[in-house]
């Protein structure tokens, strides 16, 4: 009985801990960079949308390929499918912007097989949508847009049955 009680007490903890939000700052977010965790503050007056769509009548804060970056109260907002939006993040307080269109990159051990790899994606309920060259078992991991694959993330990351998970960010880029 004390077993049971104590395998539903650290559950919960553990859930609780998977929550990306920091619950000392309710407007910023907790993302792991190589297993290191990050800030990021939410940028409340933007919203970031991916995805290809015909021109508005309202012009975009930014726009770089499939992602555009709204004013929030832009009437463009409501006509974008809200499957197609992220909060707009930043590194710090007016830094550089960040969104979450989906997927998430994981590293997992790199001597694990194939087979090893595709029996922990099953168990997981996690879906391959590529790889990248870089290490050996660098993938990358479908995700929803938006909040959910950073919680997804943080979640895996803190498993600790993964090398590192991060989202799959869209950064902002500035030229020289």
């Amino acid at each position: 009985m004390k077993l049971k009680y104590f395998a539903a007490l650290m559950a919960i903890a553990l859930v609780g801990t998977s929550m990306a939000q920091d619950k000392n700052a309710p407007d910023s977010y907790i993302w792991y960079d190589g297993g290191k965790p990050k800030r990021v503050v939410v940028d409340s007056s933007l919203v970031a949308e991916f995805g290809n769509r015909a021109e508005t009548d309202s012009a975009p804060v930014v726009k770089n390929g499939q992602v555009r970056v709204w004013r929030k109260d832009d009437a463009a907002v409501t006509k974008a499918g809200s499957e197609k939006l992220s909060p707009v993040l930043r590194d710090g307080v007016g830094g550089r912007m960040r969104a979450l269109p989906g997927n998430i990159i994981v590293r997992l051990d790199p001597n694990w097989s194939t087979a090893q790899v595709d029996a922990w994606l099953a168990s997981q309920g996690l879906t391959k949508v590529g790889q990248l060259p870089m290490a050996n078992n660098l993938l990358i991991l479908s995700a929803p847009p938006g909040l959910a694959s950073l919680e997804l993330a943080n979640r895996l990351q803190e498993s600790g049955t993964v090398i590192s998970a991060q989202p799959d960010w869209w950064q902002q880029v500035e030229r020289r």
